[in-house]
């Protein structure tokens, strides 16, 4: 084991943090600017046969079966502890798990692949081309499965930065690829054969960092046992329903709509989905902090502070989404107008405002509910309900679809949502609290809606007043003012008390000038 790895657990937390952040904003800002490419270029139908082929080859990771999250545990544990042979033991055995798995799914793609590819709902012309792409993204996730059990490795050792830089890099440079190519008339095969090769360089570039990290490992089929793989499936057991439950709702959709309707719906369907998932990243990279934080309380019995964390959680979960919300709200059918084609305007746009209501209410305002329930040890029934949630809303989605109403489908599924990860979710966690829920929703909830409230009705009357929103120039700076004015309200009365005291000295170390305007903003 090398000291970088023996140091590893004690690594800023700021400093990973701040890499798995910027991971999420460039993936954002690289998805705004190949999306509209690939649908100018390719056309609705090659985007949406796209969007398919992703979604189902996503739950390639089931096969997982949660072994990566316990590879992650006893790799932080027994490298913390000092037990070398235990660790070789683990990270010989998940190669040999993440190895086979890797080479079942890539069996299974090439067997699937005429078969599946024939079940998408696309044009006869795009039939060998749906082979085709089925077959290269099958191959590129089944390669990255195999590779898994290594970044599960460096973040047990909380080295977040070799993993984001190289997955950074890779995406910069796998995105300048595929415009490129776009740009220069390349089809759909050619672009996710970029990514096909994108991946397989990311996962050399992790395995060489794994090994600059333990760099005195011991490969040997002697240390892959069985009672290894008992003490990985022992831990990850339990995951297995909320990971299917996850799967089938952030990735279901795609394939129910491809099979439902022309394949192009899938795409329709998707975009503002997509949309609100790659801002919602930025408050789903706190859960991994508030399941560490909420089992160290736990230890201490420490249940005020479990209640603190709870709420102040959600509500700076519910805060860092509000401002996108209200610009959605606002401005999204224009965005994707101007983002996109008025075609897709005419048919997404409409989607937004009802998935917008259900990310509000539950994800971005209860996600840290459910990760503290990990956190705690009381996931099983959220696990269970989290799958009920995934079967009920992909049938209800598929209903609607064949029924022709992607609106309703929409509906439906954030329905669902709010009432199992809105108001379910919560309960579970009060429960085990012994906290009121009535209290804890209106302790999250009740002044970051408010804040947003009143910046809203400053937004609309600036876009009444004809604040010009005809370019993606100008939707930017609405988005910059949106965000400004919420930043401004929300500081002010939303922030608790220690924490806007914290901003206040952090101000006085680094811009000791800027000190007396920030108390008039935070009143402090």
């Amino acid at each position: 084991m090398s000291d970088a790895a023996a140091r590893g657990p004690r690594r800023g937390f700021l400093v990973n943090t701040l890499w798995t952040w910027a991971a999420v904003v460039t993936s954002l800002a690289l998805a705004l600017i190949v999306t509209p490419l690939m649908i100018r270029r390719l056309g609705p139908e090659a985007y949406g046969l796209w969007v398919v082929v992703f979604s189902f080859t996503e739950y390639y990771s089931i096969v997982d079966l949660g072994v990566r999250s316990a590879v992650v545990k006893y790799v932080a544990q027994h490298v913390t502890l000092g037990e070398t042979d235990e660790l070789h033991r683990i990270l010989n055995t998940a190669f040999a798990y993440f190895g086979l798995g890797g080479i079942a799914l890539l069996a299974f793609t090439l067997l699937i692949a005429p078969v599946a590819a024939g079940l998408f709902n696309v044009p006869p012309e795009m039939r060998a081309t749906s082979v085709q792409v089925l077959m290269v993204t099958g191959a590129g996730v089944a390669a990255t499965f195999s590779f898994m059990w290594l970044g599960a490795s460096l973040e047990a050792i909380q080295r977040f930065d070799l993993s984001y830089r190289i997955i950074i890099g890779i995406n910069v440079a796998r995105v300048a690829v595929m415009v490129a190519m776009l740009l220069a008339g390349f089809g759909l095969f050619a672009v996710v054969a970029v990514a096909l090769g994108a991946r397989l360089l990311q996962c050399l570039l992790i395995y060489r960092a794994f090994m600059r990290q333990f760099p005195g490992l011991r490969w040997s089929r002697r240390l892959v046992s069985r009672s290894t793989f008992r003490k990985l499936f022992g831990f990850s057991v339990f995951t297995v329903p909320s990971t299917a439950g996850g799967m089938l709702l952030e990735h279901g959709p795609g394939v129910i709509v491809g099979f439902a309707l022309p394949v192009e719906y899938a795409g329709y369907y998707s975009l503002p989905r997509r949309l609100l998932q790659s801002v919602l990243d930025l408050v789903h990279r706190m859960g991994s902090v508030t399941t560490a934080r909420s089992a160290e309380l736990a230890a201490r019995d420490d249940r005020p502070g479990l209640v603190q964390l709870a709420v102040q959680s959600n509500r700076y979960g519910l805060i860092v989404f509000m401002p996108a919300t209200i610009f959605l709200w606002l401005f999204g059918e224009t965005v994707f107008r101007v983002w996109l084609t008025p075609q897709v305007a005419a048919i997404s746009a409409p989607l937004l405002p009802v998935f917008l209501l259900g990310v509000v209410f539950a994800d971005a305002s209860q996600f840290n509910s459910s990760s503290m329930l990990y956190g705690l040890a009381r996931h099983r029934v959220f696990g269970f309900l989290l799958l009920a949630e995934g079967l009920l809303s992909s049938a209800l989605v598929y209903y609607f679809a064949r029924a022709g109403s992607l609106w309703h489908a929409a509906l439906a599924a954030s329905v669902l949502m709010i009432i199992n990860r809105g108001l379910l979710t919560p309960y579970l966690l009060c429960l085990h609290l012994q906290y009121s829920l009535v209290r804890y929703l209106a302790e999250v909830s009740i002044r970051p809606l408010a804040a947003g409230v009143a910046t809203g009705l400053v937004m609309w009357g600036l876009k009444a007043a004809g604040l010009p929103v005809a370019s993606l120039v100008d939707l930017a700076l609405a988005g910059l003012l949106t965000t400004g004015v919420y930043v401004l309200i929300a500081g002010r009365f939303c922030v608790l008390a220690e924490h806007r005291d914290w901003i206040v000295t952090l101000v006085a170390r680094r811009a000791p000038g800027l000190v007396p305007a920030t108390r008039a903003w935070l009143g402090r």
